[in-house]
């Protein structure tokens, strides 16, 4: 696929800048060349299948001084620190990127003044095992500090997927807050469930059905207006017997109690 980008670095190995390698392999291969870092070493099994591809290190000299981008894919509150790095011996007219849902530009642009954002709107948790239907699905959001950044990040985002968005720092602040409630939160709770049917040596596969349904219907209809369950009705007697059948104390039970009364409470007059 013919890009303005030829030449891109990947700062961090963890399963955003993972996935970022897969996907680019998928859309660019032969077309870019793809610099991964590390700051630790790398999983054999991970360097076996692209050492032989693109250039993968671990050593701060082996970073090219000149790329077409520059991508930081590293936790959150590490962002900052790594451009501050970066800048000691990047050029200083670098595009540099991060991948943060909640780090505003302003964590690269202290230090490059090109700077933007390209957040992916999807867990990344084994990502680089996703075919090209997980990624072709996946909407990116994207943002830019400069006109030359924002060709830049618009390039990238035409690499990673078709579904693009532009939005400014504080909307991508409220998607990332929405997708932590509807994705991390939901995960949590249904690890929980996993955990109390294992309890009983009973089948976690029987909630598929349930799953699919919930979900599909919670993307047709307004959450609120289909929520059912004892909580809703203010059933304390299946309440009772429900907590009776929980560890005193345990996470599954502060959770079903927890979120039991913020139900009973946005339903109930």
């Amino acid at each position: 696929m013919p890009s303005i980008l030829k030449r891109v670095c990947i700062i961090g190995a963890g399963h955003v800048g993972r996935g970022l390698l897969t996907r680019l392999d998928q859309t660019a291969a032969g077309h870019i060349d793809i610099q991964m870092w590390s700051r630790n070493a790398f999983e054999a099994n991970f360097e076996k299948i692209w050492a032989n591809q693109y250039l993968l290190t671990t050593h701060k000299e082996d970073i090219w001084p000149r790329a077409d981008c520059y991508i930081i894919a590293v936790k959150d509150d590490a962002i900052g620190d790594v451009a501050a790095w970066l800048s000691t011996f990047v050029q200083k007219d670098a595009c540099v990127v991060h991948c943060s849902g909640s780090v505003g530009l302003e964590a690269l642009t202290s230090w490059f003044s090109h700077a933007a954002v390209c957040y992916p709107y999807q867990t990344m948790a084994l990502s680089q095992d996703r075919d090209v239907h997980f990624w072709n699905q996946l909407p990116w959001l994207l943002h830019a500090a400069t006109p030359f950044a924002l060709e830049k990040a618009s390039a990238l985002g035409a690499l990673l997927g078709p579904v693009r968005y532009f939005v400014n720092d504080d909307q991508r602040r409220v998607y990332h807050l929405a997708a932590v409630m509807a994705n991390n939160f939901t995960n949590f709770i249904l690890g929980l469930s996993f955990d109390v049917l294992s309890q009983h040596q009973l089948d976690k596969n029987m909630l598929s059905a349930l799953l699919n349904i919930t979900y599909a219907n919670a993307l047709t209809h307004n959450p609120h207006d289909i929520q059912t369950g004892p909580a809703k009705r203010d059933d304390q007697a299946t309440m009772t017997t429900h907590l009776a059948m929980l560890k005193p104390g345990s996470l599954e039970q502060q959770a079903y109690i927890y979120l039991s009364t913020l139900i009973t409470q946005k339903h109930q007059p």
